[in-house]
């Protein structure tokens, strides 16, 4: 175990073992390092696997007082290390790639959250009126979701000026193909410009999203080398057919699982 210290000083307990790329493993809100203990001898086996303790868990120390802002800070500082991983890689391979989810990766549904007290209600409206619900496909079809700063942070990284290698970025969703012209306006209007593709879900596939992404990222990995594929839920990172990404980096995700 070492510790390492976060911007507000506390005091994070991390381990990590294996060979490879980094791959940086964030447990739920009730859970500690060593939920991920079933899975970690088959990761270790191709990736150099980080896990810790969030914040107020497990060994790690906490802020004298819960705070949003310390969960963004955590995001943030993992979005730093996918800069880093990146831009540094970027001219080593052919024709590099990111690969990044959207809800609460890319953008934040907060609001919607908010205002279904945490739960989920798929239809209805989303008027956004005090002590009223808000239906998700509405919500998405308002195409208002603001983005996630540090995952904006890292996109325009990317696209710098100084960076000399283009760095192609895909959306793999599992938002539905009926919601794409609204992903579209929201990712525009999110400050997401210049990525290569977007891929959404079909609408009448049902079940685990895996097998969706899975393949959608094998599809960007026989023309791109994936340097990173960017995700809040484990369902995002999971490869049907051998790893498709050289690193994964998973986003903490207090709010929600999908399968």
């Amino acid at each position: 175990m070492e510790i390492i210290r976060s911007q507000d000083g506390t005091p994070i307990a991390a381990w990590h073992s294996g060979v490879g790329a980094p791959l940086l493993l964030v447990h739920g809100t009730t859970g500690d390092h060593t939920g991920w203990t079933p899975v970690r001898a088959a990761l270790e086996r191709h990736f150099t696997v980080w896990t810790l303790d969030r914040r107020g868990r497990g060994s790690s120390g906490d802020a004298t007082a819960y705070a949003l802002e310390r969960e963004c800070e955590d995001i943030a500082a993992v979005m730093d290390a996918a800069t880093a991983y990146v831009l540094g890689r970027a001219k080593e391979v052919r024709r590099p790639a990111v690969v990044l989810d959207i809800d609460e990766t890319s953008l934040s549904n907060w609001d919607n959250l908010k205002a279904d007290d945490f739960g989920f209600i798929e239809g209805g409206t989303c008027s956004l009126q005090e002590k009223m619900p808000c239906g998700f496909s509405d919500w998405i079809d308002r195409a208002i979701a603001p983005p996630i700063e540090p995952t904006l942070k890292f996109f325009n990284s990317l696209r710098a000026k100084d960076v000399t290698v283009n760095i192609a970025v895909f959306f793999i969703t599992g938002r539905r193909d009926k919601q794409r012209q609204a992903t579209l306006w929201n990712l525009d209007r999110a400050g997401f410009n210049g990525w290569a593709g977007l891929a959404t879900r079909p609408d009448n596939q049902h079940g685990s999203i895996v097998p969706f992404k899975s393949g959608e990222r094998d599809k960007v990995a026989e023309k791109y080398t994936i340097l990173a594929n960017i995700g809040d839920q484990d369902s995002d990172l999971e490869d049907l057919k051998g790893k498709s990404a050289e690193c994964s980096f998973k986003l903490p995700n207090p709010y929600y699982f999908i399968p």
